[in-house]
C-alpha cells in the first residue's frame, strides 16, 4: 500500500497526512495539521486508519449570537457555552460584544492613522480584554485586514527571544478572500501571481522569487522564512533565535505591512495579549532588557517614526553589538538592516496588559506617548443583556430546558458583588447556575444561590 496521502500521528507534532518518502521510507515527509510540514523517522510515527464518514449534525443559530465564519457551518450553541465554561474566548464573537462601543471606537479611530502610536489595551483580569482583541480581530478581518493575534507566553514565545514572536506572528496570521481564512503562505503567493514588482525587503523578495519560478520543492524556504524548520540562515540571510535581532524580525514585519497594502488588503494589525509577561520574575536581567528592546523595537516600526529610517549605527559596549544612537534600539552585528525603510507601509500593534503600573515608567521611557485604552467596567444595562443573550443560547443548546424564573435568577446573580467585579465570573457563575437547575429540574435558584 504506498504511503502518501495516509494518515500519520506523531508524538510530538501530532497528526499529518504523508507527502512522500525518502531513504527507503526512513524519512517521511509529512503536512501536520498545524501547519508544519517535516520530515520524521518513520519509526516514531503511528499510522492511522481511514476514518468513517460522519454526517455533519444541524448547526444552530439564534438572532442574539450571530457567531458564524463566512463559508463554514455556525459553531454551535453548546460548543460557545463550553468556550465559556472554561473561561476562554470563543471565536467569531463580534456580534456578542455589549457595552464595548466606546474602546471600539477608539481602536476604530486609530487604525485610521498611519503613523499613530502603538496602542495599549489596559484592563484588570477578567475584564473582557481578550475578549475586545477577538472582536476586533473578527472585525478586521471582514473589512479587509491581515491580522495575526495571540497570547505572549514565557516558554512558548517569550519577548526576549524575538524569533519565536515573529514566527508565531506568521503562523496565526489570518487574511479573509473570498469568504475563506489564509494565511502568511496564500498572501505570499497571491501577491507572487498578481505583482512582479519586488517589495524592497530581502527576505521577502526571495521567497516572492521562489514563488514566481514554481519550484516543486519549496518546504524548506518556507519553513526558513516561517522560523519554523531547522535552517537558520538561506541564500546568506539569517533568522538568529539568540543573538541581537529585533531589526530583522521588525523589517520583515514591516516588508509584510507594505505587500498587504500593495495586494489591497486595508493593513497588517498585531495583537499581542498578556504583555505584561514581559516583566516575569522568573526573567533574567539580561533576558529583561532584551525582551524590553523587542518591544520597543515592534512598537516603534509600527509607529512609521522616521527615527527609525537610515539611522546610522554605533558599537555598544560589550561588542559586537551595535545601537541606533537616537532609538537605542539594538542591531544585529552580522545583518545590520533597517528596522523599516522609506517607503514602507507601518503595521499596527496592540499590546494588552492586566497591570501596568509597575512598567508604566519603562514602558513610557521606551515608547514615549503610546495611545491607552483603559477597560471601563461595564455598566448593569451591558451584563443584562449578556445574561439574557446567554440564556437564549443555553435554551438553544438544550431544547428541552426553559426556566420560568430566569429574570429573578439575572437580578440574584448581578446582585452578588464577589461575581459583579468580573466579567468572566458572572458569566461563568451564570452558566453554572443554569446547568444546577437544569440537572436537577429545579423550579427556584435561591435554594443553592444563597
Amino acid at each position: 500500500m504506498s504511503l502518501e496521502g495516509r494518515r500519520i500521528r506523531h508524538p510530538k507534532y501530532g497528526e499529518g497526512k504523508v507527502v512522500s518518502k525518502i531513504g527507503g521510507a526512513f524519512l517521511l515527509l509529512v503536512k501536520f495539521d498545524n501547519g508544519i510540514t517535516f520530515y520524521v523517522r518513520r519509526d516514531e510515527c503511528r499510522f492511522l486508519e481511514p476514518k468513517p464518514r460522519v454526517e455533519t449534525p444541524p448547526t444552530i443559530t439564534t438572532e442574539s449570537l450571530k457567531i458564524s465564519l463566512s463559508g463554514s457551518p455556525n459553531i454551535s450553541a453548546a460548543s460557545f457555552l463550553e468556550t465559556l465554561r472554561l473561561g476562554i474566548v470563543p471565536n467569531n464573537v463580534s456580534e456578542f460584544t455589549f457595552g464595548r462601543e466606546s474602546e471600539l471606537d477608539r481602536v476604530e479611530s486609530w487604525t485610521r492613522q498611519d503613523d499613530s502610536p502603538p496602542l495599549l489595551i489596559v484592563g484588570d483580569y477578567g475584564s473582557g480584554k481578550s475578549h475586545l482583541l477577538e472582536c476586533v480581530k473578527d472585525r478586521y478581518l471582514k473589512r479587509g485586514w491581515v491580522i495575526s493575534s495571540f497570547q505572549l507566553d514565557p516558554n512558548e514565545c517569550p519577548l526576549h527571544r524575538p524569533k519565536r514572536v515573529y514566527s508565531k506572528i506568521i503562523r496565526t496570521m489570518k487574511i479573509l478572500k473570498d469568504r475563506e481564512e489564509l494565511g502568511f503562505r496564500d498572501l505570499m503567493k497571491g501577491y507572487a501571481d498578481l505583482k512582479s514588482d519586488a517589495i524592497g525587503q530581502d527576505y521577502l523578495d526571495l521567497v516572492l522569487g521562489v514563488c514566481r519560478h514554481r519550484y516543486t520543492s519549496t518546504d524548506y524556504v518556507w519553513d526558513w522564512i516561517e522560523g519554523t524548520g531547522p535552517i537558520s540562515c538561506y541564500a546568506g540571510l539569517p533568522l538568529y533565535d539568540d543573538a541581537p535581532s529585533a531589526n530583522i524580525y521588525c523589517s520583515i514585519l514591516s516588508g509584510i505591512a507594505t505587500l498587504a497594502r500593495k495586494s489591497g488588503f486595508q493593513g497588517f494589525l498585531i495583537m499581542l495579549d498578556e504583555a505584561e509577561q514581559i516583566s516575569g520574575s522568573w526573567y533574567a536581567q539580561y533576558q529583561f532588557l532584551k525582551g524590553l528592546d523587542f518591544f520597543a523595537g515592534l512598537a516603534i516600526t509600527s509607529s512609521a517614526s522616521d527615527l527609525l529610517i537610515e539611522e546610522p549605527q554605533i558599537n555598544d559596549d560589550p561588542p559586537p553589538t551595535l545601537i541606533g544612537p537616537k532609538s537605542r534600539l539594538p542591531y544585529s552585528a552580522r545583518k545590520p538592516i533597517h528596522y523599516c525603510r522609506s517607503g514602507s507601509s507601518p503595521f499596527k500593534v496592540i499590546f494588552a496588559f492586566s497591570d501596568i503600573q509597575s512598567l508604566q515608567g519603562l514602558v513610557y521611557q521606551r515608547l514615549g506617548n503610546p495611545l491607552v485604552v483603559h477597560l471601563r467596567p461595564l455598566g448593569d444595562k451591558a451584563k443584562k443583556e449578556i445574561l439574557k443573550s446567554l440564556y437564549e443560547t443555553y435554551t438553544h443548546a438544550y431544547p428541552n430546558f426553559n426556566y420560568d424564573c430566569i429574570d429573578e435568577l439575572v437580578v440574584d446573580i448581578m446582585s452578588l458583588r464577589k461575581y459583579m467585579e468580573n466579567v468572566r465570573m458572572l458569566i461563568k457563575a451564570f452558566i453554572e447556575a443554569l446547568d444546577i437547575v437544569r440537572y436537577y429540574s429545579m423550579k427556584s435558584h435561591r435554594s443553592f444561590l444563597f
